[in-house]
This record gives C-alpha cells, structure tokens and sequence, in this order.
C-alpha cells in the first residue's frame, strides 16, 4: 500500500512536472512568434527596395483647330524691287512693309493638315518727282506637314499655291491700275514651340510671298 502511494506520488509529481514544463514551452511558444514575425517584418522594412521604372511612351497631343498671325522679311516683291533698285538705281529708293500673313490650319492627323492663308504686303516706289505705291494680296490653299513631333515641339514643312493680285496707283494722272497672277510658297522648314495650353510660338524658312523668314503665333484648340 505505501509503495502504491509513493509510486501514485511520483507519478502525480512527474505529471506536474511535466505539464509545468508544457505550459513554460507553450508560453515560451506564444511569445516567440509574435517577436520573430515583428523582427521579420523590421527586416523587410529596413531592407532596400527596388523600383523597376517602365518606360511609358508619351501620347503626343494635337489641336484639330488652328488659328495663326505672323509677319514675314523679304517676300517675294521686296526682293524682286530691291534688286530693281540695285540694278536701276532708283531715285528715292523703294520702301518695304514685309508680309502681314493670317490663316486657318485644320490638322487632320498628327502628320497633315490643310488650311487657308491670306497675306498682305505694299511697297512705296519714288523716282525723281514720280510716286507710286504697289499693294499685294494673296490668298493660298496650304498644306502642312508635321514629320517631327514631340511633347513641346514640332517640326513641319510647309507648301502653299494660290492667287495673287497687285493693285497700283501713281501720281502721274492718279493712273490704277489692278493685276492678278498665279503665286506660291514653299517653306521646306520650319518649327513650332509649345508656350502654353493652347498657344505656340512658330518660325519658318522659305521663298514666296509670306517671306523668307517667317514668324509668329499659333493659338490651337
């Protein structure tokens, strides 16, 4: 009898022992856990982090709509009568306004678009006591071409043929007198800066009656 007790206390202290020791692992366990996974977590975050950058093409963006002023050096009648003026010596000489040109350019695609110009210029001719003043208008289907685009900028080629007429008047019997003839214009380059939301600054080179240099603005909606 007293070894069954003694054997029944030994196994009661072993279980409490044991289950002592359990509980300890358990706690131990429970505890463990949560720290490792903070830890992990403050790995991770100390850890560097990689960005991979796409490249994402940019959309260029363009106006169908057009509306633009500029003024024009040396068209074609002041060059024709500045080299009559080197070559005839003109008394008095020949004054020259340029070319005041407005238009309306419909961009059809990023590439082409096709439009209206209108371009005025005059001329003042005085020889000895004879006066005589030359006006020019011209008016010109145009067809632009936009073969560089990018986000602020553009370049184009510019091609433009229509009518023009030159009305003159002279001091000798107030005589008038009115002409019309076939005109062009051929800018092979020229380039256009974006300044605002629906403005550009725009400048061309080229041979006709809007000038060889021509500058101006361009206002696109």
């Amino acid at each position: 009898m007293i070894s069954f007790n003694l054997k029944h206390l030994l196994l009661t202290k072993t279980n409490k022992i044991m289950t002592k020791k359990l509980l300890i692992f358990i706690v131990s366990l429970m505890l463990a856990l949560p720290l490792s996974a903070q830890l992990k977590v403050e790995e991770e975050q100390s850890a560097p982090v990689e960005y991979r950058l796409q490249s994402v093409k940019p959309v260029y963006v363009f106006y169908n709509h057009n509306f633009w002023l500029g003024y024009g050096i040396m068209p074609l009648n002041d060059l024709i009568y500045s080299a009559a003026d080197q070559f005839n010596d003109i008394d008095g000489g020949i004054k020259k306004m340029g070319a005041l040109s407005l238009g309306y350019d419909y961009r059809a695609t990023k590439v082409f678009s096709v439009g209206m110009s209108f371009t005025y210029s005059s001329n003042w001719v005085k020889s000895g006591n004879d006066k005589g003043t030359l006006s020019f208008y011209t008016i010109m289907p145009t067809l632009k071409f936009n073969w560089l685009n990018r986000d602020n900028f553009s370049i184009y080629s510019r091609f433009s043929l229509g009518l023009m007429n030159v009305s003159g008047k002279t001091n000798v019997d107030n005589e008038k007198y009115s002409v019309s003839t076939i005109m062009v214009q051929v800018s092979p380059i020229g380039a256009e800066f974006k300044v605002g939301q629906n403005i550009m600054v725009f400048g061309e080179a080229g041979i006709g009656m809007t000038g060889i240099i021509m500058a101006g603005v361009r206002f696109c909606f």
